[in-house]
This record gives structure tokens, C-alpha cells and sequence, in this order.
């Protein structure tokens, strides 16, 4: 009788461990996701900020900030992604900072 209950706690025990592991990999898994998806947006509108300002370049006039560009957003961002760039404009040129993953971008224009 002993070895029959014994059997079945340690089975319980490699059941409940399973389970845990198997959340914490999903959870990673969430993670990871979200980050994807976050770097993805991040990218989308970077590349939508450097096209309208890329078509700036020849009227020679740049906004002041870029709130004022009518920014679509793609890819599921907002206008918190703002808050990643660093942006400085003469009205006449500008210059566009960001971090992208490890890698930082400087595009100014007109170039």
C-alpha cells in the first residue's frame, strides 16, 4: 500500500512541475511576442516618419514636431511611439533620432 501512494504522489509531483513549466514557457512565449510585436511597430512607424519626411524635403518645409505629421500609424502603434524619438527641426531641415532594437538612427533631411 505504501509504494502505490508513494507512486502516485510522485506522479502528482512530476504533474504539478509539468504544468509550471509549461506556463512559464508560455509566459516567455507571451513576452517574446509582445516584444516582436512592439519592435514591429516601432519600425513601421519609423519608416512611415522617414517616407513624409522624405517628401518634405522638396518643399524645403518641416514641421516643428512630429505630432503635426498625419501619421497613420501602421502596424498597431500609437502616438506614444513618439516618445521614442528625438526630433529637431529649422523648418527648413530636421533630424530624426531613434533607438531600433541595438541600433540607433539619425536620418536628417533634406539629405
Amino acid at each position: 500500500m505504501f509504494g502505490v501512494s508513494m507512486t502516485k504522489a510522485i506522479g502528482s509531483t512530476i504533474a504539478v512541475g509539468f504544468v509550471i513549466f509549461v506556463l512559464a514557457v508560455a509566459l516567455y512565449a507571451r513576452r517574446e511576442v509582445r516584444a516582436a510585436a512592439d519592435h514591429s511597430a516601432h519600425a513601421a512607424i519609423t519608416a512611415e516618419i522617414c517616407d513624409q519626411l522624405g517628401k518634405r524635403a522638396s518643399t524645403g518645409s518641416f514641421p516643428r514636431s512630429l505630432s503635426e505629421l498625419p501619421l497613420v500609424f501602421p502596424d498597431g502603434g500609437d502616438a506614444s511611439l513618439l516618445t521614442r524619438f528625438t526630433y529637431e527641426s529649422t523648418g527648413t531641415n530636421c533630424t530624426l533620432r531613434t533607438h531600433l532594437g541595438t541600433h540607433e538612427l539619425v536620418r536628417s533631411f533634406p539629405q
